[in-house]
């Protein structure tokens, strides 16, 4: 089990350092929580009444703690791993960030108001956008997906407004972001540091005039 522990955080490591960067516009708002604004429709399914979904996990910080050196593992395990590591959670976090995006292929000019039309999207694909939290007081970035419209009749469904004027449709992506700050220990003495975010959202949606 320590074994497999010990390869799979590696792997998250090794992913998350070597991941290229998505293209994003440049945005330098950090993303604070909110509740969910008024008129606003919510997906089903968590205790808030939302689906959840994850997003790939994030490596911010990879680092040796002077205050740590020369220790040994608080709980006085011996791992026998491949690795002799084992990792030793000191600290976890929870951050909260709302966080709006736009599907993408959606008419230049919006959705007509007052059409009366449900239009569909999902939640995934289209282009990646950058968007930046204040973690530990630290700022972390993290990259989310836009969406894209749906041309097949599923997915999340949304009507159009009964205003006047012309509407584009943004998902309200409200992310719980689980910070873990991680001591690895080598034949139980202190080796490095690490900080690893696990980022998952539920969703929302508003309407915008263009």
């Amino acid at each position: 089990m320590k074994r497999f522990l010990t390869l799979f955080l590696s792997l998250v490591m090794a992913f998350a350092l070597a991941a290229p960067a998505f293209a994003a516009e440049p945005d330098d708002e950090v993303f604070t929580f909110t509740d969910p604004p008024m008129g606003v429709e919510l997906y089903d399914a968590d205790e808030n009444g939302r689906q959840v979904f994850n997003d790939p996990a994030v490596v911010s910080e990879h680092f040796i703690d002077p205050a740590l050196v020369g220790t040994t593992n608080p709980d006085g395990i011996m791992p026998l791993d491949y690795y002799n590591e084992i990792p030793y959670v000191r600290e976890k976090l929870t951050t909260n960030a709302t966080v709006p995006v736009t599907p993408t292929k959606q008419p230049p000019l919006g959705y007509r108001g007052g059409s009366g039309a449900t239009v569909f999207f999902f939640s995934t694909g289209g282009s990646s956008t950058n968007f930046k939290v204040e973690i530990n007081s630290e700022i972390v970035t993290f990259t989310a997906e836009t969406g894209v419209t749906s041309s097949s009749g599923s997915g999340y469904a949304a009507q159009v407004p009964d205003g006047a004027g012309d509407f584009k449709f943004q998902f309200l992506k409200y992310y719980v972001i689980t910070t873990k700050i991680v001591d690895v220990y080598q034949y139980g003495q202190y080796k490095y540091t690490y900080v690893l975010h696990f980022p998952e959202y539920s969703l929302g949606h508003r309407w915008v005039k263009v």
